[in-house]
């Protein structure tokens, strides 16, 4: 059923209960009113034949030959009741006789099938015709139900078609008035039916044009949008990061898969080798075994940053992260000088903490893999961090060969190396660090170290004292 069909039969729901409650109320009104004007006749009734009866029931004692007049009292019986005797009656008669008065005023009673309204009062006689001192008991009574059926009937049935008219109408109100208020509904499902037909999340419903309610649907259903579009943007990002993590992989791990393959081959065909051969070929299997595992990581911390498991939003210290990336490193490589030097301000950014210490693990290594200039024996690296009111900026230099200008920003591309990087590598290094940086809102740039080599600055925004949540 639609909801304007269902409007239309609340509001006539309502109107049956509003008519039916009203129509008892106006009938049970209209009966009291009746009792109240029936009981009023009756009075007038006796002020004017009560002393009339009364006299004629004193003549009558007198003279029980005596005539008596007809009366007619519109439905209503009189009597004049003297001792235990009823001496005159007139009027209508009940179909049984009323029982003698017990006590005085108004009271129903039940005659047959009918209910009478009986009023009782001591009358005297009227004194110019030769009344007695002593009052007479006077009656007058009429038949309730006979003579209020007509009137209430007549209600009754006025009652029931007007109510009849007014529960059709409210109907057909209701209908009127659901179809305009369901308007902004149906513009509504239209326009949720246009983003479902062309299948672009990006659209968006009305919000601001109609009730306060349907605006809030419509601001709901735009909300909604808004999460199934980033949820497609994160499938898309995910299947792109799988694709290209595939493709990545195969066209990386070719070369030394095949190269290792080469070398299993002549150690297999070739048991005799000399020993310094073997030893020769044996090491550089491990080389080609770090290098292949050292890509692998890459590419796993390159698909990790593709799609984050989640929003960077931890308060990281970049002084720990560079303390422990550091550290390690020295541990790696004890031949290479490391220094670590910080200015002793606020290094705290809002992010990812994994994904900063790959930042800097990867900028410390390449500065340490590239850090060998003119053929020294020993390389060296200086990592140094300052920290501003709005930015934190870490900085690693070395004294390697540098990166030449026009190749700045081609190494910071996928599997790019500058022509004077150290073979060995796998090209990743720097695309890992840019990635991070573009994740941070950072900034990055190359430029010549004063030690001879590149100096390599990442900018990532602080997070002051005062924006720390307490």
């Amino acid at each position: 059923m639609s909801l304007r069909l269902r409007v239309a039969g609340a509001a006539m729901g309502a109107a049956t209960f509003v008519v039916v409650v009203a129509g008892f109320l106006v009938i049970a009104i209209f009966s009291n009113s009746f009792r109240a004007g029936l009981d009023e006749g009756l009075s007038r009734q006796m002020e004017v034949a009560g002393p009339t009866v009364a006299s004629l029931a004193g003549m009558y004692l007198a003279d029980p030959e005596l005539d008596m007049p007809e009366v007619e009292l519109d439905g209503m019986t009189i009597r004049a009741v003297v001792g235990d005797r009823v001496v005159l009656t007139f009027g209508a008669q009940p179909p049984q006789d009323l029982p003698l008065p017990q006590n005085v005023g108004l009271e129903t009673l039940k005659i047959g099938d009918e209910e009478w309204r009986v009023l009782t009062r001591p009358v005297n006689a009227w004194p110019e015709l030769g009344g007695s001192d002593q009052p007479s008991i006077v009656q007058i009574a009429a038949p309730i139900s006979t003579a209020a059926d007509a009137p209430v009937q007549s209600l009754r049935r006025r009652v029931v078609v007007i109510g009849l008219s007014a529960i059709g109408a409210s109907g057909g109100i209701g209908f009127i008035l659901g179809t305009v208020a369901l308007r902004p509904l149906a513009r509504l499902r239209r326009e949720t039916e246009r983003v479902t037909e062309e299948g672009d999340f990006h659209l968006r419903v009305t919000d601001d044009s109609g009730p306060r309610e349907v605006d809030e649907l419509g601001g709901a259903l735009n909300l909604l949008l808004d999460k199934v579009a980033e949820a497609n943007a994160r499938t898309d990002a995910a299947l792109e990061a799988a694709r290209s993590f595939g493709a990545n992989a195969a066209h990386e791990l070719r070369t030394p898969l095949q190269s290792m393959r080469t070398n299993l081959d002549i150690l297999e065909s070739h048991p005799d080798l000399p020993t310094a051969e073997r030893d020769e070929i044996l090491d550089e299997l491990l080389v080609q075994q770090d290098r292949f595992a050292s890509l692998l990581q890459a590419l796993r911390e390159l698909a990790r940053g593709d799609l984050p498991e989640h929003t960077p939003s931890e308060t990281v210290d970049l002084h720990e992260i560079a303390e422990s990336a550091v550290a390690s490193a020295r541990t790696r490589y004890p031949e290479v000088a490391l220094d670590l030097e910080t200015a002793g301000t606020d290094a705290r950014t809002t992010g990812w903490s994994e994904g900063l210490r790959v930042l800097v693990d990867n900028l410390i290594e390449n500065a340490v893999k590239h850090g060998h200039h003119n053929g020294a024996a020993n390389g060296e690296v200086v990592v140094n961090i300052v920290g501003t009111d709005k930015r934190v900026t870490l900085t690693v230099e070395d004294n390697g060969p540098g990166i030449p200008p026009e190749e700045r920003g081609h190494v910071l591309e996928r599997f790019a190396r500058g022509s004077g990087a150290t073979p060995g590598g796998t090209g990743l290094g720097l695309a890992l660090v840019a990635q991070q940086v573009r994740l941070h809102d950072g900034t990055i740039d190359i430029t010549d170290s004063h030690l001879g080599g590149a100096r390599i600055s990442v900018s990532l925004p602080n997070r002051n004292e005062s924006e720390i949540p307490g």
